[in-house]
């Protein structure tokens, strides 16, 4: 029975193929529907997808919401259920059937049962079928979805991401690694963010495995785009540098694999240097004064005049410290230099001095900070920490 059933599914994983009228035979292997090939599914040019693609768009009826209404009641068998290689069928069968959909309600995570079978299926002990769903779940996340549907999708799954991440069973990180990779070829803006952010936390696993797909994924995502990884890691430099540099001496190797995947720097002093504008005010305000020392060694100063020079570094930490909530700012973020950087306290200057200095460039940049935060809180997903203190 479930040879039958596997059968079965092989079949009608490519019926969507063929509505579409996407289905080509195999010019080497001709003579059975096995040899054909979907020019949408397993084809590798992701622009060429039009309206002509989406089997709900064709003048075929609604044949496709019978198709779906089937693996739905396929879903409820309970040989189903109990088998191994069915579901791995019916995974890629998602996939391919709602690759040619177009209908939003059809497509949105929150409604559809089959959608919601994936995200189920990634913390399977089956690893095959919890890579399989993970490609098919990524059909829902695509571009040409209506974009209200489109972002929704996008939110939940990465939230969903996050948190197997969080739970942390050992068996599901590499194909959550995996997700991340394919996740990130297709999300951009915030989303984008936290997956590398979470890509780059994988450096620092224990496991050679993990680490090791994490690496990978990177090297190979900035390739698949065309850009450096430095090109991919710098728009996010405040938030990932940070949770780099915050575990310099933690977990080394993670500052050690960003060296290596940037390749155009050497050594983990080079990457400070690289990345210290981006990370300053984050660590003045979580008080590392051991990473800040660093970063001073780095560039022969000290860590007073690396704050008050250029006056850019003093706008950009003092904008953060006084963003923060809380009574008496003014004093608080002047304990908060104080605390990395005691000098300032000899040469004499006031808080409000060291406002006068930029007083329009500390503005502009708190109206900015102001806008992000406001910006972070319209979206259900956040990646900590986001200027925010980590050691209250």
């Amino acid at each position: 029975m479930e040879q039958e059933l596997s059968d079965w599914l092989l079949v009608f994983g490519k019926i969507a193929c063929a509505g579409s009228r996407c289905l080509k035979p195999n010019k080497v292997k001709w003579g059975h529907w096995q040899n054909t090939t979907c020019t949408l599914c397993d084809g590798t040019n992701l622009n060429m997808r039009d309206s002509l693609v989406n089997w709900d768009r064709q003048d075929s009826g609604e044949d496709w919401k019978g198709a779906i209404a089937a693996l739905t009641a396929v879903a409820l068998e309970e040989i189903f259920q109990q088998s191994s290689r069915p579901r791995i069928l019916f995974a890629i069968a998602i996939g391919r059937i709602f690759n040619h959909i177009a209908d939003p309600d059809y497509l949105s995570l929150e409604m559809s049962s089959l959608g919601e079978w994936l995200l189920k299926s990634m913390q399977r002990s089956l690893r095959e079928l919890r890579i399989v769903a993970s490609r098919s779940l990524m059909t829902f996340l695509r571009d040409d979805i209506s974009k209200p549907t489109r972002d929704k999708n996008r939110r939940a799954t990465i939230q969903f991401l996050v948190e197997l991440t969080r739970r942390n069973v050992p068996s599901q990180q590499e194909t959550l690694v995996m997700s991340y990779g394919q996740a990130a070829r297709i999300c951009t803006g915030e989303e984008l963010h936290i997956i590398l952010g979470q890509l780059v936390e994988y450096l620092g696993h224990p496991n050679t495995v993990i680490y090791g797909a994490a690496y990978n994924e990177l090297s190979s995502l900035a390739d698949d785009l065309s850009i450096s990884p430095q090109e991919l890691l710098r728009p996010y430099w405040r938030t990932i540098g940070f949770s780099i540099v915050n575990e310099l001496h933690t977990k080394p190797q993670k500052a050690k694999f960003v060296v290596e995947l940037i390749g155009e720097i050497s050594y983990v002093n080079q990457l400070l240097i690289l990345i210290h504008e981006d990370v300053l005010p984050v660590l003045v305000l979580n008080k590392r004064k051991d990473i800040l020392q660093r970063i001073a060694n780095a560039k022969k100063t000290s860590v007073e005049e690396l704050c008050l020079q250029p006056r850019a570094h003093l706008v950009r930490i003092i904008a953060l410290l006084i963003c923060q909530a809380g009574p008496d700012v003014e004093r608080r973020a002047m304990d908060s230099l104080i605390a990395v950087a005691p000098g300032i306290r000899q040469i004499g200057q006031e808080f409000h001095d060291l406002v006068q200095q930029d007083a329009a460039a500390m503005a502009s940049e708190v109206f900015k900070l102001a806008a992000d935060k406001d910006e972070r809180d319209k979206d259900l997903v956040s990646y900590a920490p986001l200027y925010t203190d980590i050691t209250e």
